[in-house]
């Protein structure tokens, strides 16, 4: 990890927002326990349990990035989840260059080096867990890209998709991995995969008119179906297209829902929502 005396904004700006809550240290020393395997998924380095670090640091290839992604304990990522958003992304029919982007539920800050290796202009990725800010300040170090991630904390007084965005703050693209569980966290790590009552969805949605901007389009990858009905009762209020992209079929969210499809989040590549204003 770069040294405080030589790194740039990025990890910098980040270390400043950490160090009141007394954990920049703790944090990468805290202990998870558990069964780990060598490797769950091709590409991955360190051990793992269930697509969660449960090493000082693991490591994640996600093509097209042209070095694995750093994955610091405590921290889960899949590098399946992006393989409906490739395409798009590779094609240009999502087009990131010179784009104001916000990631939001950052987690190791993937999804935020992805924008960056499209040309995106700024990158805001933002997330709850102390954590999973310093894995993307380090991350953004890593790849070179401090300038253009920009990492913010979302305290839990102030929880919300937008919270740490300013009222006037307005982005082209905005990308969002929700946690999918509908219920309270018992410990503070599993923060990552609990939304109790969609309420970090519900904020997403609500916020959109605020901060995307006309033509832009919120990106999710998104699965569960209960999550899904809230997302088509929203779009339907406010008039949006939404499309869902699973098992190599595009359609729209209401005809999906219409053939009351779930998904099992164990097996194959988790669905992506696209809502476009």
């Amino acid at each position: 990890m770069a040294h405080i005396g030589t790194a740039r904004p990025c990890y910098l700006s980040t270390v400043r927002q950490l160090w009141p809550f007394g954990i920049v240290v703790a944090a990468l020393g805290a202990a998870v326990p558990g069964v780990a395997s060598a490797q769950e998924e091709e590409g991955q380095t360190g051990e793992w349990h269930e697509n969660q670090c449960y090493s000082d640091l693991c490591h994640l290839e996600i093509p097209p990035l042209e070095r694995p992604v750093a994955v610091l304990r405590h921290q889960a990522v899949m590098a399946r989840n992006y393989d409906h958003l490739m395409p798009l992304l590779t094609s240009g029919r999502l087009d990131l260059k010179g784009k104001r982007v916000l990631d939001v539920a950052t987690g190791t800050g993937a999804m935020a080096l992805l924008a960056a290796h499209f040309g995106a202009a700024h990158v805001v990725a933002t997330d709850i867990h102390p954590v999973a800010l310093l894995n993307t300040a380090y991350n953004a170090e890593l790849f070179g890209w401090p300038e253009v991630i920009e990492a913010r904390l979302v305290t839990p007084a102030e929880s919300g998709a937008f919270a740490p965005v300013a009222a006037d703050e307005r982005f082209d693209v905005i990308f969002c991995n929700p946690p999918w569980e509908d219920r309270s966290a018992e410990r503070f790590e599993q923060v990552l995969d609990t939304d109790p009552g969609h309420a970090l969805l519900l904020s997403l949605l609500d916020g959109l008119e605020d901060h995307l901007n006309e033509g832009g389009q919120l990106v999710m990858i998104y699965g569960p179906l209960h999550g899904l009905r809230l997302v088509q009762e929203r779009a339907e209020a406010r008039g949006w297209m939404v499309h869902i992209t699973w098992n190599g079929s595009r359609r729209t969210l209401a005809s999906f829902l219409a053939r009351d499809r779930g998904f099992e989040p164990a097996v194959g590549v988790p669905p992506m929502v696209v809502i476009s204003r």
